[in-house]
């Protein structure tokens, strides 16, 4: 019998806490251990809790979730942050996944995506949520143009990496390019290599950076 995964939900907004323990609550398998409503007190819980994945807003009063977001990731460095942002975020979404954050959804998707979106983090598969993200990253800030000598990509690695920025799952880049998920997997590891990272989201943030894709 395995145990059930535990959620950290982090948000300043009472209603959003509320609906996010509503639908999240009825999840299988799933517990609820915590909330927090600002920054501060969402590093403590997860220090005491050390739930499988924190949902983080990112504006709250006290700490933001950048911060949050910062520190948890220097007490665990495996933690598990997804974040939370608006329909328009600011340029703590980019700073939010250049902490540590492993994808971002909107507070606006409907619970079933909420849920794929929950289930693609733990199963260390985030990639199949950063279908808007590199337009969210340009629309809004906090990217940085790089100088620096440009990663030497092979052809397989740039295609996987388009693919990733393109919101593909492990699986269906496997199937576009004809390849395993394995394959697409060796590939993954070799692009954070490269680009000095140490998450996919990350792996978006410098793909734009350097100019590897567009808002896509």
């Amino acid at each position: 019998m395995t145990a059930d995964l535990k959620l950290l939900l982090v948000d300043d907004d009472h209603y959003t806490l509320r609906a996010l323990r509503a639908f999240l609550g009825d999840l299988p398998d799933t517990t609820i251990a915590g909330t927090a409503s600002d920054g501060a007190t969402a590093v403590e819980e997860y220090e005491r809790l050390r739930p499988d994945l924190t949902l983080m807003d990112l504006n709250m009063p006290v700490m933001t979730g950048v911060a949050a977001t910062q520190r948890i990731r220097k007490l665990d460095p495996e933690a598990r942050i997804l974040v939370l942002t608006t329909v328009a975020p600011g340029p703590g979404l980019a700073h939010a996944l250049h902490a540590g954050a492993l994808a971002a959804i909107r507070k606006t998707a409907p619970p079933e995506v909420l849920g794929q979106a929950i289930r693609s983090v733990l199963d260390d598969d985030p990639s199949a949520l950063f279908m808007d993200l590199p337009g969210d990253l340009i629309i809004s800030g906090g990217l940085t143009a790089l100088n620096g000598p440009i990663p030497q990509l092979a052809p397989a690695e740039l295609r996987v990496l388009t693919l990733i920025c393109r919101g593909m799952g492990r699986a269906e880049a496997a199937e576009e390019l004809f390849i395993s998920p394995n394959t697409v997997k060796t590939h993954t590891a070799r692009l954070l290599q490269k680009f000095e990272v140490s998450t996919q989201a990350q792996l978006v943030v410098r793909a734009l950076e350097y100019g590897f894709v567009s808002g896509l």
